[in-house]
């Protein structure tokens, strides 16, 4: 009885992730936030758990949306972490009211030793939500390894779910801000 229980829960743990969009470990580089609220500073934890076709990972490259001027890389040990920046066709002006004439276009974690295939790992980039609710946001990673590499670019068309393509790329959709947090940092 006690075997058929954890099957059951398992077996229900694995519908109630499919139900909410979420796929249970998978050949796919997710991403986490720790909110969505639009205009808050929000942790965006990415975690992947395989190579390429078996080959281990050497670099992760994350593409930030267009929305985005700005992430904050994690220092995370194991890799080596680089911001790429492009200049604006016109300057931006930020919430709080400064311009901005460049952005931050990718980030790119190098690993000094390769990351085995079915090793899993998670990297965190710091971002400022743009005041969008309903948004979503395309985070393009491209996996580099020792042979091969995997573009986790596809965004899915109207009315197609992430779940329909082969290489989708991690999306976090911007919600309500949140009234009741005081950001009393």
């Amino acid at each position: 009885m006690r075997t058929s229980s954890s099957v059951l829960l398992a077996a229900g743990g694995t519908a109630a992730l499919m139900a909410l969009g979420l796929a249970p470990a998978a050949a796919h580089v997710h991403v986490t936030p720790d909110t969505t609220g639009a205009g808050e500073s929000a942790l965006l934890a990415f975690d992947l758990s395989h190579g390429c076709e078996g080959s281990p990972t050497t670099a992760l490259t994350f593409t930030l949306p267009d929305d985005l001027v700005d992430a904050t890389p994690t220092a995370h040990p194991g890799w080596d972490i680089k911001k790429v920046t492009e200049e604006l066709a016109e300057p931006r002006t930020l919430p709080n009211g400064s311009q901005v004439s460049s952005r931050t276009s990718q980030i790119v974690y190098t690993a000094k030793e390769p990351l085995a295939d079915g090793v899993r790992d998670t990297i965190t980039l710091g971002v400022d939500l743009p005041d969008a609710e309903g948004t979503t946001l395309a985070f393009p990673v491209l996996q580099s390894c020792e042979k091969g590499e995997t573009d986790w670019s596809e965004v899915p068309a109207g009315g197609q779910s992430g779940h329909d393509l082969d290489s989708p790329a991690p999306a976090v959709t911007i919600t309500e801000a949140d009234d009741d947090d005081d950001h009393g940092d």
